[in-house]
């Protein structure tokens, strides 16, 4: 298991603990480390993740309750309003995680630890929220919390992770010099496709779907600065006709 989906869940047994109980938190946070198994990272992050998720408990709540359409906020199942409110934590206290990481682990928790139906739940209650949070620019993200990932953590990426940078500014294109890379173009298609090699493209027109064999759609196109990592196995499906700077290795 990954670390941060380890401290994730561990944060999410403490918080549980905390609601229920009601002991003081360093209490909880004692208890769920008595064992000392965990390695200083996922202790670090479940700390972290937990007490920022308790200091702001009731503005979590209150934002939540906000964007929930035909339900009371009482209502909601105890551990799906706790995935909430951790996930929401998340996309407005940590600025280095990128939000989609934020939402589909939150999502994820939801389908192992709740309901059949509490993954859909959670998804759209957070995709709700990620949509006022921006229009109310209270959504702060800085370094890799401004890339969105295809799928897997927000460690760094690994073997099936497709990079997104949407709208990279002039001096990041001028760095890497993107102008300058050959130019591929394709039209409305459906196709396969392995990746040997590492690619960074950037995309000068189109709207492409790519599905890595092992994870979830990932939506590109104009604008966006994509890397693909080499070995990955996906299949492309172009919405609207491509044409995009590419480089290799």
């Amino acid at each position: 298991m990954r670390k941060r989906r380890r401290a994730r869940e561990l944060a999410l047994r403490g918080l549980y603990a905390w609601e229920i109980s009601g002991n003081r938190l360093d209490d909880v946070l004692e208890e769920l480390f008595s064992e000392g198994r965990d390695d200083p990272e996922i202790v670090k992050f479940t700390s972290d993740l937990l007490r920022r998720t308790v200091a702001h408990k009731e503005t979590l709540d209150r934002d939540v309750a906000s964007v929930v359409e035909n339900w009371e906020f009482e209502r909601i199942a105890l551990i799906d309003r706790l995935i909430l409110r951790l996930a929401l934590c998340e996309l407005l206290h940590f600025q280095e995680i990128p939000p989609k990481v934020s939402i589909n682990e939150a999502i994820d928790m939801a389908k192992k630890y709740s309901t059949e139906e509490s993954g859909g739940f959670v998804n759209g209650i957070l995709d709700s929220l990620y949509k006022h949070l921006k229009a109310g620019n209270r959504l702060v993200k800085t370094g890799r919390g401004l890339v969105e990932w295809g799928k897997g953590d927000d460690s760094g990426g690994k073997m099936n992770d497709i990079q997104v940078e949407h709208n990279p500014n002039e001096a990041r294109l001028k760095e890497l010099d993107v102008l300058n890379w050959p130019v591929w173009t394709k039209e409305v298609s459906e196709f396969p496709w392995k990746y040997d090699v590492r690619e960074v493209c950037y995309f000068l027109e189109g709207e492409v779907l790519v599905t890595p064999d092992a994870g979830e759609p990932v939506r590109m196109g104009k604008g966006d600065l994509v890397t693909f990592p080499a070995e990955l196995s996906c299949g492309w499906k172009i919405l609207k006709d491509v044409k995009k700077h590419y480089r290799l290795g």
